[in-house]
């Protein structure tokens, strides 16, 4: 089934020190550390965490009949809304969902924590539904794929039906691949038109199956393929959408009746498929707490805002409690402390730790996994420096850990070279028209920027254009960078007769800017140009080399508009090209010092980041001693392991020298282990990025 989508670098001044006298005296510098808590019990069986039987006599709400409070609600473009009447007997109420070909018409389901199922590979669902698929009396198909259920608008996951000419069910995923199963033509699973269908779709962990009519009747039949896969994403809500996909034209609108819509937490049995489709519900209702969707570590910026949620089923009442690490949390202080989602505002250092929530209901109680939350005083989120010797991993020299991976198809993957005089490395992308050539940097919550139109950011890069010898652009907008794939932001930029950089999005359209030709900020070829765009929360600018010296420019539009904030979004990274597009928009040439902030830098702080000097905005790590008298080591955080361990006899030396042991990550830490110390005092220093 076709869907269709769319240097030697200036170092950190010295600011944390440690020192040794003798082996048994020692200054010692401490890292907060995370404490583990309690572990988490496995939930037993499949429990309900959705259910929507459609029995309301009137109105535009579908009650969740799981306790839970999951309530959808009955839209429809241009009055197309899903209209109520009698279903099957004995099944009370049904939905007729009408797919006119111009206007969606559908249930929406908002996001909840109990609905994010599928957080892990390891973690089993199920999905059921009653479906009436009417052919209008043509005997074919009239939805194009007609969507019975969507996870997040489908980028999570799609349960589809077929379409003329291809008379087959479909699981599909716009973001995961194991997701997108074409069931067959003509076997036990296929679509029936024109007759009441029961559907179940079971993940175990290992295998997906699909029932149909529970394999029971002479319409019954199963099927099943191996899939290990998340259905969570970075960005992933869990948010329903019931017979449609808004993200598609309205022709995958549901044609017919939908009934005993159910999304389960857990891997249904064959029998207890046979027991949904009997309407009979009540073995999943209620029973113990267990955990559906685990709260999530993060790192997020001093003084703003983090939330931590956890997803449960079970007999109602639920109750909460978070805690920091074995310490309750009190609703007093933080009246979200006994809520689904824990909420803490104006983020600060001693905030930092690992949370979890206790999930207890009259029957018994259950302990979240822990989640950690590092608060972080930078501005500076990402920074490539490209200055490893060899391999294939681009680390981040923010201190958080957003380290990227070179890559290419067919073997086009970026190549490491010398950059401009003091600058040390850099890459080099080449275009050859048909294979991408890339550096991803994976989502992270500290990468998203611009969550809300008032969130201001900052995007700086050096970058050398090469036209291999024509004079002329050989990408096509060659993309510096793009955000959640281009989908959020991308930075570009010219082609063959239109010499301008742009701004461009595939999501709210705001940021498309073309910056013009023959300006002060136009393309550069065949030359090292520094580039920044900056948003301060009215308007966005383009720098060309820091507005200073022969080729400086500085260009600017009013713009009030979030990065992200849509759903599905993803702050992940890609550098040097868009996947999302044809590879002829790959860069053609070098890039180097590719930085995010998450603040608009001024003019003066452009200019300073374009002379290589990243020590304003690098969070300083805790350098931690541990002397014995066998060893001495030397720790500091993983979060940020590009930093370079230095030694000397006094603070005032002017000659401190790096330590030639390197480095290991030893869990969240890195460590240096040295022999003991011989004679007079010692000095330790991080310096870097």
């Amino acid at each position: 089934m076709a869907l269709t989508a769319p240097k030697t670098k200036s170092f950190m001044k010295p600011t944390q020190f440690a020192t040794i006298r003798t082996l048994y005296f020692a200054t010692v510098a401490t890292l907060a550390g995370f404490a583990c808590l309690r572990g988490q019990p496995a939930f037993a069986g499949p429990s309900v965490v959705g259910l929507w039987r459609f029995e309301e006599a009137s109105g535009t709400t579908a009650l969740d009949s799981s306790g839970l409070g999951n309530n959808g609600t009955l839209a429809g473009e241009n009055g197309n809304v899903p209209v109520r009447a009698a279903g099957q007997a004995g099944f009370g109420n049904a939905l007729v969902i009408t797919n006119d070909g111009t206007d969606h018409s559908y249930v929406t389901i908002p996001d909840a924590p109990s609905l994010l199922i599928g957080q892990t590979a390891t973690n089993a669902w199920s999905i059921t539904a009653w479906v009436y698929e009417n052919s209008d009396g043509t005997g074919d198909f009239i939805a194009n794929y007609g969507r019975i259920l969507t996870i997040d608008d489908g980028s999570t996951f799609q349960l589809e039906s077929g379409a003329s000419g291809d008379s087959e069910m479909y699981t599909w995923s716009a973001i995961t691949t194991p997701w997108q199963v074409a069931w067959g033509v003509g076997n036990s699973v296929a679509p029936l038109l024109d007759q009441w269908v029961h559907w179940a779709v079971v993940y175990d962990g290992t295998n997906l199956t699909i029932y149909r009519n529970a394999n029971q009747g002479p319409e019954g039949g199963v099927s099943s393929t191996p899939v290990s896969s998340p259905l969570a994403f970075p960005g992933y809500t869990g948010s329903i959408i019931i017979g449609s996909e808004l993200d598609q034209p309205a022709a995958v609108t549901w044609n017919g009746m939908l009934d005993d819509i159910a999304v389960f937490a857990g891997a249904l049995s064959p029998s207890q498929v046979a027991t949904v489709m009997s309407g009979n519900f009540t073995p999943f209702l209620g029973g113990a707490p267990g955990i559906v969707s685990q709260p999530q570590s993060q790192s997020v910026p001093q003084g703003s805002t983090a939330s931590f949620s956890v997803g449960a089923s079970g007999q109602t009442p639920l109750s909460y409690q978070w805690y920091h690490g074995t310490n309750k949390i009190s609703a007093v202080s933080n009246p979200t402390a006994t809520n689904a989602t824990l909420v803490l505002n104006n983020l600060q250092f001693s905030q930092s730790g690992v949370y979890s929530a206790v999930v207890s209901n009259s029957i018994s109680s259950v302990t979240s996994s822990p989640a950690s939350l590092q608060v972080f005083s930078g501005t500076l989120v990402g920074l490539w420096r490209f200055n490893e010797a060899s391999g294939t991993n681009a680390l981040d020299s923010s201190g958080l850990g957003n380290t990227g991976a070179l890559a290419g198809e067919n073997g086009n993957v970026p190549g490491r070279v010398t950059g401009m005089a003091g600058f040390g490395g850099a890459l080099r992308f080449t275009n050859n028209g048909a294979d991408h050539a890339y550096v991803a940097v994976p989502a992270n919550g500290s990468l998203a920027i611009g969550q809300t139109a008032t969130n201001p950011w900052t995007i700086t890069a050096w970058a050398y254009e090469d036209s291999d010898g024509t004079g002329d652009f050989v990408a096509t907008y060659g993309r510096i960078l793009t955000i959640d794939n281009g989908t959020a932001f991308q930075f570009e930029s010219g082609a063959s007769g239109d010499s301008e950089m742009y701004t461009w999005d595939r999501a709210s359209g705001l940021w498309e800017i073309p910056w013009g030709i023959g300006s002060s900020v136009s393309p550069l070829l065949d030359q090292w140009v520094h580039w920044a765009v900056v948003y301060d929360g009215t308007n966005i600018s383009v720098y060309r080399d820091g507005n200073t010296g022969p080729d400086g420019g500085i260009a600017s539009q009013p713009v009030n508009a979030a990065l992200g904030g849509y759903l599905g979004y993803s702050d992940a990274i890609l550098i040097g090209t868009e996947l999302a597009q044809t590879a002829d928009r790959n860069w053609n040439g070098m890039l180097d010092d590719i930085a995010v902030f998450n603040i608009p830098l001024s003019q003066a702080q452009i200019q300073t980041v374009m002379g290589g000097d990243f020590s304003a905005f690098v969070p300083r790590p805790v350098l931690s001693i541990h002397p014995s008298p066998s060893q001495t080591v030397l720790s500091w955080s993983a979060m940020q392991p590009t930093f370079q361990l230095q030694s000397a006899n006094s603070v005032t030396s002017p000659s401190w020298t790096n330590v030639p042991t390197g480095a290991v990550q030893n869990g969240n830490s890195m460590t240096v282990t040295l022999p003991p110390a011989v004679s007079g005092p010692k000095y330790f220093r991080l310096i870097g990025p």
